[in-house]
């Protein structure tokens, strides 16, 4: 693990946020250097590291994912909100709570769903939540449609609430990505699987989505081709992709 964290810190190593992937299959054992991975300038090295955490469910991480409801970046507010809610434990209500009155509307939306499972998980006194249980939700790249914006905002009931995320999301969309989608375009979405469902307009043109439907796959990580380009150059936008297809692929060799 020492080895690992020391190319973590060098900062001339390419994608540095894949050892975290790395530390991840450590469990308990890495945690150590997953918190200090939580201070890293990097945001996909802190968005992981938050991920990583989550999964691992251990309620000594509480007090450092919480910070992170602070983070600069709105994706690493996401991860680590979402991840004390995988962990599900009552001392992160409090941080959460707060997170919901103040921060935009994904980030809200995220810390209502962790405040949902941190109160389902007190009730059936569950510790842990892993979410490759929900793997129905897990989209063919490897996006997770449950946290997905577009996802949210079609469960959003508040019309006016609505709005704003999808406003938001245009904005996203166009800044981080390109993609000139205007406001018509973003469409009510149940999840990439879907069957007969709402899809987003942009899930009915995509190229891995497509791939993986004529090829009668349920996810890109049972392809012989597993990671082709379109999929790596996907990673490099969301990193979380590849730990979650990863995951799936070693779940399906046990």
């Amino acid at each position: 693990m020492e080895k690992i964290f020391e190319e973590l810190k060098d900062k001339t190593q390419p994608e540095r946020w894949t050892r975290v992937i790395a530390l991840e299959k450590f469990g308990k054992p890495a945690l150590e250097y997953l918190h200090k991975a939580l201070d890293d300038g990097d945001k996909w090295v802190r968005y992981m590291a938050a991920d990583a955490l989550g999964n691992i469910g251990d309620v000594r991480s509480i007090e450092r994912l919480i910070p992170l409801l602070n983070d600069m970046d709105q994706d690493v507010r996401f991860a680590a909100a979402f991840a004390l809610g995988n962990i599900g434990h009552p001392s992160a209500i409090p941080a959460l709570t707060q997170t919901c009155s103040k921060d935009n509307c994904f980030v809200k939306v995220a810390a209502e769903e962790a405040l949902a499972k941190v109160e389902e998980t007190q009730k059936t006194s569950v510790h842990k939540r892993n979410h490759i249980s929900m793997v129905e939700m897990i989209a063919y790249c490897g996006l997770a449609c449950q946290t997905c914006p577009i996802y949210l905002a079609t469960r959003q009931e508040n019309k006016e609430e609505q709005l704003r995320m999808r406003t938001e999301i245009v904005r996203l969309c166009k800044e981080l990505y390109g993609m000139p989608y205007e406001l018509k375009d973003i469409t009510d979405c149940d999840g990439c699987r879907t069957e007969g469902g709402r899809l987003f307009s942009g899930c009915t043109t995509c190229v891995m989505r497509k791939c993986a439907r004529k090829k009668g796959l349920e996810s890109c990580a049972y392809c012989p081709d597993y990671a082709c380009k379109e999929l790596r150059a996907f990673f490099g936008k969301d990193p979380g992709a590849k730990t979650r297809l990863d995951q799936i692929r070693r779940a399906r060799q046990r």
